[in-house]
Parts: C-alpha cells; structure tokens; sequence
C-alpha cells in the first residue's frame, strides 16, 4: 500500500489542544515531523497534558499537508486502510495487539507510520473511536485533518474547524515547490543568525533584515514568501552566496534547472553533511556521480519541478570535483578548521533541516547502506571501563596528565551516545584551541535541540571553572556559528560560572556542565546518554516560561 509512496516534502502534525467552554478559550500544542521527525514524535504527540483549570481536551488532530496530489492519494490510501484495519479486528481478536506493537518500532515519521498512529490513537484502550477526515486548502496546499469521535453523528466538526484555521492563521503552511512549510520552521534556521543591517526595499515597499549569512529577511507579515539571499542588486557586485549558487547548479553541467534552486541548494546542504560526517576515507567517483544524478532526479520529483536544459557549459567531471571538494571541506570544518565558505552556513541550516535527514539516508543507503549504519554504531558502555577511566583523572596529581585522562574520559563518554560522533581532538588553530568537535547525526530530535557541531572542553585545574573560562567560548561558538558546548570539569564550578551559563541559555547558546558529582552518577542502567538528555531537558524546563527568554 505504501510500498512506492514517496512523502517528502510533506507535513504530518498532531495537535493536542484544550478550551476553556466558558470563555471559548482556547489553547494547542502541535507536534510535527519538521521539528520532531524522529522516534519521539509519537511521546511527544501522545503525552502531551495540560492542566489548566475550567479546560477541557478537545479530540487530537491528525494533520497531513502538501501538495494535492500526493495528499489526495493518502486520502485515498487512508480510507483503504482504515477499512482494512476495522475488517482484520472484527475477524482476529489478536491483530489490535500485534497493531499496537508494529506501531511502536520505526526510526522516523513517514507517511505509514502517521496513519498508523492515528489508527492507534482510534483504538487506544480498547474505545473504538469513530474516523472522521475533513479538507482545507491554503493557496496552493491542501490540508488532510482526521480525528476520532464518539460517534458518527458528532457535533464536533466546527471546533476542529476554528483549530485548524488557528494553527493555519498562525504558521501558515504553503508550498514552495511540492515541499510544504510552516513558518516555525522556516525562521528557525536564523536563529543565533547576527543582524547585520537593516535595508529598504524600495520595490516592494518594506524594510528588510540583512543577517548573518547572507539572508534578506523581510519584516513583512508575508516574510516567508520573500525571504531570499543579498545579491548583486543590494551590493552591486558578486556575493559570495551568488557565486556559491552558480558553483552549485547542475543546469550548467547535468541540464536540470529547477524552479526552486534556493531549495535544492538547501537540500544539497544536508546531503554534503550526511556524506562529510559517513565513515568513509574516499569517495570513489563512478559512485558519487551517480548519486549525485539520483539526488537531482529525486529533488525534481518530490521538491522542486525542474525543466532539461540541453545546452551545458561546465564538464560533469569539473561539477563533481567541486562537490567532492566541498565534502571535504565540511568534514574539515566540523574537525576544526577555519573556513569562510559554505561550511558555517551548514551548520546553521542544520539547525532545522535535520528533518531531512531520513530522506537523504535513504538515498544514501542505495550506495552506502553499510556505512549508513555505521554512523550510529557506538562504543557499548562498560561501566568497568568509565570507572578505570574515571579514577585515572581522579588519581593523576601531575595537570598536564590529568588533562589528558580528562580529554580520554570526554572521548569515551560521547563515543557511547548513538548519533553523536567525535570528528576532532585537540584541535589547535591560529585564533582558538578546543579539546574535541562532535557532530551529530542522531535519530534523537531531543539531541538536535544541540544544534549539528557540538564544542567539547575539558577543565583539569584545581580549582573551580571561572566565568571568564565560560565567557571565552562564545567567540569561538560564534565564530564557527556553535549552538552548544559541553564542558567537563574535574573541580567543579563557581556560582558566577553557573549564572553565565544561565545568561548565555537566554541568548540562545547551550553551555552544559558536568562536574565530578554528575560523571560519577554513570552507570550500565544511566548511561552517557541519559545524562546529557537529561541535563538538556533539565534546562528546558527550568527556563521555559523564565521572561528572561524575552529580554536577553
């Protein structure tokens, strides 16, 4: 049923949502595969409560929105399964239960995967709620709402209605392309971006942002449709992103011109980083060319439509040997080195487009299917091992030593976490030295709240870390555009330490510190990465309704 469905490009959400019937309040909470495209979709979809006094739950809102042909087809599909579904329940007593369980394993949201939770949320604990679907259209996408009811004959369909038009009011999904967006998930690749200027634009009327990295952001209330890159018409002269579109085009040498080239460099992006961070020394290049004509085709069919042009300009070999070079070029950028190309722009986008990640290691698997995997194989923890480890930095008297061991025990602890892998130590440059670099290419969306390029710093001296110590890792955060940095300390913290870390929280930069107490905690049933997600949780909810979050 699903077998040749492509979904990319489209968005699944579930919204939970609670009203106040007294004063037709109402407040929602949505969960989508942009921001959580992973496991924990379904945790966070399903768990989510409120408790407010005087509200009460509305029925949960299963959205799909795209393009129309592709959520006409799920509509389509839908139906069949439900149909299907309810047939096998009434003929086995046992299929709810194997239902439920195929339902839980899966590694990232997919088309299958969404009308199989909302198939659970029917039946979940055995009351059989009744399907019911609604269609919106918002310019050019088409919005698929379900949702389960007590009945057939329900009078629930204009509260669903006034949701939906609240959550289309406020992220005001649309198409660029075939690929559908939200506008949370467009401005959350600039945050942490620096303003640089502010611009008119005498055209089209308004003022715009120049930030970091060359975007124009529009401070208009149809910013989305107008975001773009500063060109020459702005600079009067070649930018650097202009020179970069041109260098990454395959019009010039394979003849595909899309229509949306800001989209399919964007998604180039993520492919040059899922091959700079595989575990592969040397890319053979019948391989790579072939993958990259896969990956235009795939971008044509579910991104961006595109037309052949047949005149060519730049060989396919000249083309490809830029694109290998820019893998590279990453790999070296996430091991340290300093680079004012295409590497820190990245790791902005990487920021929020880490939802493309499954689709690019799917098409990456067709090549790389061993080292696909590879990526998230990590060191098994053995606790015999972190305790060996552990008492050499505690038994070292000599610093230069203890530092060492310090350096070995960071190593070990993140080479024990799924997804994240350590791609440079000691790294030692004109303008910073930093202890390790570690990437991340997990299956975790609580770990991408660290952004892609994680800072790690070892602090051995005898005495507490300092602020000033905390405050001399923003410029080199800020300079290779770093969301977060873990800092192990053998003695610990100061409290002016701990107030910068919580200072620098509201500027959007995640500073973790783990001391002795913390390390020690480990064990083979609160592993490495239970500590890291939850010191990253911990900070979540202690901050999340501080006002400092507004004023920083």
């Amino acid at each position: 049923m699903f077998k040749h469905f492509e979904d990319t490009g489209l968005i699944f959400a579930v919204i939970n949502s609670y009203i106040n019937k007294k004063t037709n309040k109402c407040v929602f909470k949505v969960t989508d595969n942009l921001r959580y495209p992973f496991t924990d979709f379904s945790a966070e979809a399903f768990n989510f409560k409120l408790d407010l006094p005087d509200f009460d739950p509305c029925p949960k809102i299963f959205i799909i929105a795209g393009d129309s042909k592709r959520v006409h087809l799920l509509k389509e599909i839908w139906e069949e399964k439900i149909k299907s579904f309810f047939n096998n329940i009434c003929e086995q007593d046992h299929s709810l239960e194997n239902f439920i369980n195929e339902t839980q394993r899966y590694q990232y949201v997919s088309s299958e995967v969404f009308l199989n939770l909302f198939i659970h949320h029917l039946v979940k604990d055995k009351k059989i709620k009744c399907p019911q679907r609604l269609m919106f259209e918002k310019d050019d996408a088409v919005i698929l709402v379900l949702y389960g009811s007590k009945s057939y004959h329900s009078k629930e369909e204009s509260l669903i209605e006034s949701i939906i038009n609240l959550w289309i009011d406020r992220e005001q999904p649309h198409l660029k392309g075939y690929q559908c967006f939200t506008r949370s998930f467009i401005l959350k690749s600039f945050i942490g971006r620096k303003i640089l200027s502010a611009l008119p634009d005498n055209e089209m009327g308004y003022w715009t942002l120049l930030l970091e990295g060359g975007w124009i952001l529009p401070i208009d209330n149809s910013f989305e449709k107008f975001i773009r890159k500063v060109d020459s018409s702005y600079l009067g002269q070649w930018s650097i992103g202009e020179v970069e579109d041109i260098i990454n085009n395959p019009v010039y040498s394979y003849g595909y011109l899309f229509e949306q080239q800001e989209l399919f460099v964007e998604w180039q992006y993520v492919l040059l980083y899922a091959l700079a961070t595989l575990p592969i020394t040397e890319f053979e290049y019948p391989i790579i060319e072939k993958l990259y004509v896969d990956f235009c085709e795939f971008i044509a069919m579910y991104i961006s439509p595109c037309v052949e042009v047949k005149d060519r300009i730049i060989e396919k070999e000249k083309q490809l040997t830029v694109f290998m070079k820019s893998i590279f070029q990453i790999r070296s950028y996430l091991a340290g080195e300093e680079e004012t190309g295409i590497s820190k722009n990245v790791i902005f986008l990487l920021r929020s487009r880490y939802a493309y990640l499954p689709s690019i290691y799917r098409l990456l698997s067709k090549y790389y299917q061993k080292k696909v995997k590879e990526r998230l194989n990590t060191v098994h923890f053995k606790e015999k091992k972190f305790r060996k480890l552990l008492n050499g930095v505690m038994s070292s008297s000599d610093t230069y030593n203890k530092g060492i061991k310090l350096e070995e025990l960071a190593d070990y602890f993140f080479r024990t976490i799924p997804g994240l892998i350590i791609t440079g130590r000691r790294a030692r440059k004109e303008r910073e030295e930093v202890d390790l670099y570690c990437s991340n290419v997990s299956y975790e969306s609580i770990l991408w709240e660290l952004g892609p390029l994680i800072l790690v710093e070892c602090k051995n001296k005898k005495r507490k870390v300092k602020v000033s110590e905390i405050r001399n890792l923003i410029p080199i955060m800020d300079s290779k555009g770093i969301k977060s940095a873990v800092v192990f300390s053998s003695s610990g913290f100061t409290k002016t330490a701990l107030k910068e870390i919580e200072y620098q929280y509201f500027g959007g930069k995640y500073i973790i510190p783990f001391d002795m107490a913390d390390i020690k905690c480990l064990t083979k049933s609160f592993t490495p990465f239970d500590l890291l997600v939850s010191k990253v949780e911990k900070m979540g909810k202690k901050y999340a309704n501080d006002l400092r979050n507004a004023y920083f």
